[in-house]
């Protein structure tokens, strides 16, 4: 079917949780159909159930970001049933590989470059094509202020964000003449489920015992999760207006004044 109207096509990688949760459910509420892709059916389902309640259109396909096949099943299907994607989210995440490089395990230490790098790879791949044919279209990644620091005995995780950077920019200068906008994000700090997942690790213990050391704070968790979300999924929605592209190649976060970014860049 094609696109009806002005209304968005989004996909989500890692929409089952968190971070993409709360954009999935953001664009759901502001009336876009909406994909989600991840690896849990169950958290799949409900996000999808939550957006249904609320009266928003969202579709949920099983897949591994970092398997072609998967990604290229997802798209199709949103194809299907909404038309072509208009803005695309690489969201999913991990953190597998903790310690030193010559103590950590390869194949973990690899698998956080293929889900991240890899799997914006293979997203881009299959729906920036269909963007590029309508000569418009948006892709945002999502990376982290990780890529921007040091963390010692956890290095994969900061690597695999910085090469996202460069892919998000790499795809905005391709993508320029295209009418294609890509952008990479922070999308805030939280104790995710990810981080929690890490911290409780025996490998956290012994190498990172630092890492999620906050600052005190006397909000209630629940209210200050609420608020890194909700400023997250504000942010995505703002860069897939259109509003932005001229911040495309950017890495951005949710407290970075973009009127004022775009005006700088004229």
């Amino acid at each position: 079917m094609s696109n009806e109207g002005d209304r968005d096509v989004v996909f989500i990688s890692g929409g089952g949780r968190g971070f993409g949760r709360a954009m999935a459910l953001a664009f759901a509420a502001k009336g876009e159909a909406v994909t989600i892709m991840a690896r849990s059916q169950r958290e799949l389902d409900d996000t999808v159930s939550t957006a249904a309640a609320a009266g928003g259109q969202m579709l949920a396909v099983t897949g591994d970001v970092t398997d072609a096949a998967d990604v290229a099943r997802a798209v199709a299907a949103t194809e299907e049933c909404f038309g072509t994607i208009t803005v695309l989210i690489h969201n999913a995440g991990v953190w597998s590989a903790i310690g030193p490089l010559w103590v950590v395990e390869t194949d973990k230490w690899w698998w956080d470059q293929k889900v991240h790098v890899l799997g914006a790879v293979n997203l881009i791949k299959a729906a920036v094509p269909g963007m590029v044919k309508r000569g418009a279209g948006r892709v945002i990644i999502v990376s982290s202020i990780g890529a921007r620091q040091m963390v010692p005995n956890g290095s994969s995780y900061p690597i695999s964000k910085a090469s996202q950077i460069q892919v998000a920019a790499h795809l905005a200068e391709e993508g320029r003449e295209h009418g294609v906008s890509a952008f990479s994000i922070h999308p805030g700090g939280f104790l995710t489920q990810l981080v929690k997942d890490v911290l409780g690790s025996s490998e956290a213990k012994q190498w990172i015992p630092w890492f999620g050391k906050r600052s005190p704070d006397p909000r209630p968790p629940e209210e200050r999760e609420a608020e890194t979300m909700n400023k997250c999924a504000q942010l995505c929605l703002s860069l897939a207006s259109g509003r932005y592209d001229g911040l495309s190649g950017q890495f951005l976060t949710p407290d970075d004044d973009l009127d004022e970014l775009l005006a700088l860049a004229k």
